[in-house]
Parts: C-alpha cells; sequence; structure tokens
C-alpha cells in the first residue's frame, strides 16, 4: 500500500546546492531523528539561461540478467525516457527574477517487483476448458487426490499445518471438492486466461515467473521568484508540483498475474519567505509554507472473481466483510501462489501540513546568535477499504480445494473436515468488518518548536555551540472518531 506517501525529487537541473547533516546537529534542527537534509534550488539572475536534456535507456540495449541468459531466459523490457529543460532570467531587470524546469519520465519496466512475479508454484489443474462444473470437478479429483500419488505429500491436506494427511482428503472424483474452490479455478482474467492457472503438467510446477512491464510516468514542474522589494527585503517564493501515476501489474512476489494496480502518487510544495536585513549585524527570515501528498492507490480483480460471482449471497457491489469493495478476499498459499492482487492495498491517503514560522540571526563580537521557532498543522485524510478485503490462506492446495472448518466432529462433506484445524490456516491482521465507506480517518495533530543557538568563537582554533530547544509535539486526534480500539 501507500499509506505513507514519501517526498517529491525535483530534477538535478533545479539544484543550487545541498548539505546532509547525518549528527552533530545544533538546536535549530530537529523534529525527527535520522540525517537531515537541505536542498537549495536554483534562482533566476538578471541574464538568460536555459537547460535541456533526454536520457534514453531501452531494451535493445540492455544485457540480460546473467542467470536469466543461462537459463534460456529471453531479456526482460526495461524502455526509459526522461527528458525537461530549465529556464532562468529577468521579469524586471534587478528588481524580479523567475527560474523555471520541467521534467517528464515515462519508464516501461518488466524487471522490477511492479512487472515481475517469481518464486511461484503452479498446480496440475487438469487443462482444458473448465466451464463444465460436473466434469471439471471430477477431472479435479483425479488430479488431486492423494490416492493417485502414493509417497507424495504435496497432495495431502494438512489443516492448521499440524500434519500432512489428517483430516478429510480430495476424493478421486471430486465429490468432496468445495464449490466455492471450483468457482474460483473456473474464473477468468481480463484477458481470457484462467484466474489460477494450470502448471501444464500431472504435477506441482515450481520456479515460475511471470514478466508483465509495469509503467511509471511523471509530470514535474518548478517555478521559482525572487523579489528584491528593496535594499533590506527580499521576498523568495518556490513552488514545487509532481504527478505520478503508476500501474502495476503485480503488487509483490509470487503473485499470480490478473490483478493490475493504479498507484498514483501527487505531490505539492510551496513556501514564500520574506528575508530582512534589520541591520549590518542583524537579519530576519519570515516564511510560510505547505506540503500536500496524495495516492489513491487502488487494484483492479477481474470481475468474475467478485464476491457476488463467487459466494452464495453476496449482494452485488459488496463483499461479506461490509465493505464497498465488491472483491472477493485474496487466495494466498505460501510457498506456491497469491491470487487476487493484496489485502493491504485499495486506499486513499491526502495528507497535509503547513508551517509558519520566524527566525532572527545576530552577529555581536565573538557571537553568532540565532533564536526562532514554527508552528506546525497537519492534517491527514485516510480512507482505507483494503482492509475489508481480507485473506484467505492455506496450507496446501489440497486444503484449497477442501476448504472446510475443523474442531466440529467427523468428516462430513460440506460440514467438516474431520481434523481439529480448518482448512483455511489464517486470514492474518487484513480482514477487518467495516462500513461500506471502509475505515476512515480525519487525523489532526499540531506541533511547534522554539529555539536558541550560540556559536561562540572563543579563538581561531576553538568555537562553542551552544543551544536549547524545545518541542511540542501534538497529539494525535481523529475528526471521525476511529482513532480508538
Amino acid at each position: 500500500g501507500s499509506t505513507y506517501p514519501t517526498i517529491g525529487i525535483p530534477n538535478p537541473d533545479t539544484i543550487a546546492e545541498f548539505k546532509i547533516q547525518t549528527s552533530l546537529y545544533d538546536a535549530g534542527y530537529g523534529r525527527n531523528p535520522g540525517a537531515n537534509v537541505n536542498v537549495v534550488t536554483k534562482s533566476g539572475t538578471n541574464a538568460l539561461h536555459g537547460t535541456g536534456f533526454e536520457f534514453f535507456r531501452n531494451t535493445d540495449l540492455n544485457a540480460n540478467d546473467f542467470f536469466r541468459n543461462r537459463s534460456g531466459g529471453s531479456k526482460q523490457v526495461l524502455n526509459q525516457n526522461q527528458f525537461g529543460g530549465t529556464l532562468g532570467g529577468p521579469i524586471k531587470k534587478d528588481k524580479l527574477f523567475y527560474f523555471a524546469s520541467y521534467q517528464q519520465t515515462w519508464q516501461k519496466n518488466g524487471i522490477a517487483q511492479g512487472g515481475y512475479s517469481t518464486g511461484i508454484t503452479l498446480p496440475p489443474i487438469p487443462n482444458g476448458d473448465r466451464s463444465n462444473t460436473a466434469a471439471f470437478t471430477q477431472a479435479l479429483g483425479a488430479s488431486f487426490c492423494p490416492g493417485n500419488h502414493a509417497g507424495n505429500s504435496s497432495f495431502l491436506t494438512n489443516p492448521g499445518g499440524g500434519g500432512a494427511g489428517t483430516g478429510m482428503q480430495v476424493a478421486c472424483d471430486g465429490s468432496n471438492i468445495n464449490p466455492i474452490a471450483v468457482k474460483f479455478l473456473q474464473a477468468k482474467n481480463a484477458d481470457g486466461t484462467y484466474f489460477i492457472p494450470s502448471s501444464g503438467t500431472s504435477n506441482f510446477q515450481s520456479g515460475i515467473t511471470y514478466s508483465q512491464p509495469a509503467y511509471d510516468k511523471e509530470y514535474q514542474g518548478m517555478l521559482n521568484l525572487d523579489y528584491l522589494m528593496s535594499a533590506k527585503n527580499t521576498i523568495a517564493f518556490r513552488f514545487y508540483r509532481s504527478w505520478e501515476p503508476q500501474s502495476l501489474s503485480f503488487l509483490g512476489a509470487s503473485y499470480l498475474p490478473g490483478t493490475p494496480a493504479t498507484d498514483p502518487f501527487g505531490y505539492h510544495n510551496m513556501v514564500t519567505k520574506l528575508t530582512t536585513i534589520v541591520n549590518n549585524n542583524m537579519v530576519n527570515e519570515l516564511h510560510v509554507s505547505y506540503q500536500r501528498t496524495t495516492t489513491d492507490a487502488y487494484q483492479h480483480p477481474p470481475t468474475s472473481t467478485y464476491a457476488s460471482n463467487i459466494y452464495p449471497n453476496t449482494p452485488v457491489g459488496s463483499n461479506f466483510l461490509g465493505g464497498g469493495l465488491p472483491f472477493s478476499p485474496v487466495i494466498s498459499i505460501p510457498g506456491f501462489f497469491q491470487a487476487g492482487g493484496s489485502s493491504s492495498n485499495d486506499e486513499t491517503v491526502h495528507n497535509f501540513q503547513a508551517q509558519v514560522g520566524d527566525q532572527l540571526s545576530w552577529n555581536i563580537g565573538k557571537h553568532t546568535v540565532r533564536f526562532g521557532g514554527e508552528f506546525e498543522q497537519v492534517n491527514w485524510f485516510w480512507d482505507y477499504q483494503g482492509l475489508s478485503h481480507g485473506i484467505t490462506a492455506f496450507q496446501t492446495f489440497d486444503d484449497f480445494l477442501i476448504g472446510l472448518p475443523g474442531g466440529c466432529g467427523a468428516a462430513a462433506v460440506g460440514v467438516c473436515n474431520g481434523s481439529n484445524f480448518s482448512n483455511v490456516l489464517n486470514t492474518n491482521n487484513f480482514a477487518v468488518r467495516s462500513g461500506p465507506g471502509g475505515i476512515v480517518h480525519g487525523y489532526k495533530a499540531r506541533n511547534g518548536y522554539a529555539f536558541v543557538q550560540d556559536d561562540f568563537k572563543v579563538s581561531q582554533r576553538l568555537t562553542l555551540n551552544v543551544g536549547v530547544r524545545w518541542e511540542y509535539d501534538g497529539l494525535m486526534a481523529d475528526k471521525y472518531g476511529n482513532a480508538t480500539n
């Protein structure tokens, strides 16, 4: 998922300088641990300057992966075009300047995880058409009953992982195969392939990989304005905007194809700063800024797997956990595959932070003193519908075919598997009942800080850095009252 979007990254031609501090911060920095990164972007001048660039990468120019080449695999697709330019100059000579940039990135990637799935083991589902339920169910029984695979534990159920061969086993005529499992196996993807494909052999086939390129595009722009109001006052304005829609074929390793996802990221950053030279020894900097990040990450399972098409008595457009997504739970068989996408996707996350702050710098003798503070308002809207998607995990493929509860007495077709444990291994924590709109949060918090820093130059060889910092990290409240257990 994309619950915590990152930050926008301006193209290198816009950067004038940057500084990374990993330790030894003074009191002017704080709020979070870790590295501190300061980036200064370029400004316009009285002279007109510009740049243009194009970075190109293509599959035809790439070398094949060593191991893939050794096993006879073809090159995977990786095409990328990254182009743009900058332009800076005067709007009014000696008074008002601009600097603008644009960058566009287009990538088709069948190597990274979003376009490449590995570590899949496919089951020996009978080849051919699966639409005749009676004939297909009988063929399934012949393919997966332990009696036809003596000594092969891969064809045994293992409820709860307590021991292979316990409880009900798949009958050779398929008479005890769960009709819900049959519906999943009959479901098709948008391209006509089966939702759960076959190994094409009489046994399980491991080491299966799929390469279906993912697409990433970014449209990025920046505008900087600098206005010299007077000899003592300067206003600087910075605005950055990036829109990055992604189309992913896979959301994780061992995922089967057929459930693509869209994951668009948006970034807005603005800062306006008034710099005032109070006198020869004193400078004041007043700033107002905001940052906004957005993502609307959703996946698109085939309609044939929607809950209303798989599970009896499920209303169209909903699922049986009460959410507004019409999806069936994800099917997960660890060590084999995962079908139906991810159980932790499908969310809308919009973050907004606004700050206002001031800093005064004062040179007095051997002392360089800085003091100031900042107030911050944080709003975080989060609509998480993915928790009602759900997941059902199974120890083996035969457990998936039986799909019955345990600890309920003797084995009975369609009622109980006869063991102490369910064939469903777990539903993990991503199976939460919610309202039709998902689990909606409207988080708000207020933060602030103040500091005093003195850099005292005792001598040419010794400088003392002394500072005090106070921070207020406000408690987060939920507008909709969903911040409680």
